[in-house]
């Protein structure tokens, strides 16, 4: 028994810090992305577009500077029954997270009518929660068996972008990028089960501590273009390599004790991993986005879809199914200086099977709706540039989420330990998600 939990909690505190990952879109990137619901393939043309289309980066003529924020996002989540005993007890478990995002910063400057460049760090991805369960079931004998667990878990990506747009035609807009991928996932989780008296003397018991963090570095690759196939149509398609690992970096620390089932001896184990790793390898799939937008003086509307294929490698743990998504949204100039807009979209997880504890995945499905105003300062005629313009974007964004997780089912009655005496179970798992995102962008 003592090897094959000793594996369990091992498996446990690293699928703990994936656990609800995988969702393409957590973070809506820059401003009118965050309006309109993520649905700017096609009409992409400040910052963002290092990340959505760089072909976006020939959308304007002026410098930009953006600098958006998610600056505060909550997520509620329910998993009935995560935390449930052989013979059917059980308690409703719920956990929330509260974030803050730095979501964008990009610079995109003109070279000359046909080139423009721009570089941009943006968090495309995070995770903050704390999950806690207990159940306690009295016996025939005044004693009770105790359960606990806690899981406290973060993730964090950040990508980086140096891209260059051109504009052979009137027509066409081309634009490349290459990036810095950087992920930062850490996971601490307790898990304790026991008989106990009133006096708190115990002859079955268990308890598992484990710490771990992983760090992956990489690279990824895009390609986009944007094509005015009418006067009022616009098509664009981009293609977004897999993420290369350069590096990964794995530390655990992990304890277990285990009094035995009567038939073994107790064991009490601890172990600390360190794992620096330079193998290459594909670490996240390549992505194709697609998205045509009607197009006038009075703003635009477009529709999105992009795939993402299914990838496996087993040397980084990586194992993630297709994922489809799509949104629409709309943008509208109500004034010169006044711009509002929202958006509907999917965010659909992996898939992966809730078949290990903990493990899972939910697929998501909101909206947005948001405003951009904008201030213009007048420059004397001896400053390069004639004006500035200052623009400011408030946009509000919700999501319901749907999917499974791996709950555990746990043991009755004595012993608790022994095999089978912990198995993984497939549970529900509903989400809900308010964000508020807040930028601001500079023209000149």
């Amino acid at each position: 028994m003592g090897r094959w939990f000793w594996v369990f909690a091992f498996a446990w505190g690293w699928s703990s810090s994936v656990a609800l990952a995988g969702n393409e879109d957590e973070v809506l990137v820059g401003d009118v992305a965050a309006v309109t619901g993520g649905a700017v393939t096609a009409t992409v043309m400040d910052g963002s577009s290092l990340y959505y289309n760089p072909a976006g980066l020939m959308g304007g003529s002026d410098n930009t500077l953006n600098v958006s924020a998610n600056a505060y996002g909550y997520r509620r989540y329910r998993v009935p029954g995560f935390l449930q005993a052989d013979n059917g007890e059980q308690g409703e478990n719920t956990f929330s997270e509260i974030i803050v995002v730095p979501s964008a910063l990009a610079y995109t400057r003109t070279i000359n009518d046909r080139v423009r460049i721009g570089v941009g760090v943006f968090q495309t991805r995070v995770q903050n929660f704390d999950l806690r369960a207990s159940l306690t079931i009295p016996q025939a004998d005044a004693r009770t068996v105790d359960w606990e667990f806690a899981l406290e878990a973060s993730t964090t990506v950040y990508q980086g972008a140096l891209g260059i747009g051109w504009q052979p035609t009137d027509r066409f807009r081309f634009g490349a990028t290459l990036g810095v991928y950087y992920e930062s996932l850490s996971a601490s989780f307790l898990f304790s089960g026991g008989v106990s008296d009133d006096e708190f003397r115990s002859d079955s018991f268990v308890t598992s501590v484990s710490v771990a963090s992983i760090t992956t570095i990489g690279m990824r690759a895009s390609v986009g273009m944007q094509w005015d196939a009418h006067e009022n149509f616009v098509v664009g398609l981009s293609v977004q390599s897999p993420v290369v690992a350069l590096a990964t970096d794995f530390v655990t620390t992990d304890v277990i004790h285990d009094s035995g089932d009567g038939t073994t001896l107790p064991l009490y184990a601890t172990g600390d991993g360190s794992d620096l790793s330079s193998e290459f390898g594909l670490y996240i799939p390549a992505r194709i986005r697609l998205g045509v937008a009607i197009r006038g003086d009075w703003g635009w509307v477009s529709l999105d879809g992009d795939y993402v294929h299914a990838l496996t490698t087993a040397d980084l743990g990586v194992d993630r199914n297709a994922i489809w998504n799509l949104r629409a949204g709309a943008f509208v100039n109500v004034s010169p200086l006044l711009s509002i807009g929202g958006g509907l979209f999917t965010d659909r997880g992996t898939g992966e099977e809730a078949a290990d504890f903990t493990a899972g995945s939910a697929h998501f499905y909101g909206g947005t709706i948001g405003a951009r105003l904008g201030n213009v300062r007048r420059l004397d005629q001896s400053e390069d540039a004639r004006r500035l313009l200052f623009r400011t974007t408030i946009a509000l964004r919700y999501a319901y989420g749907d999917g499974t997780v791996g709950g555990i089912l746990v043991a009755s009655e004595p012993p608790v330990t022994g095999e089978g005496r912990l198995t993984a179970r497939p549970r529900p798992l509903t989400a809900h998600e308010v964000a508020l995102h807040l930028g601001s962008s500079l023209q000149f």
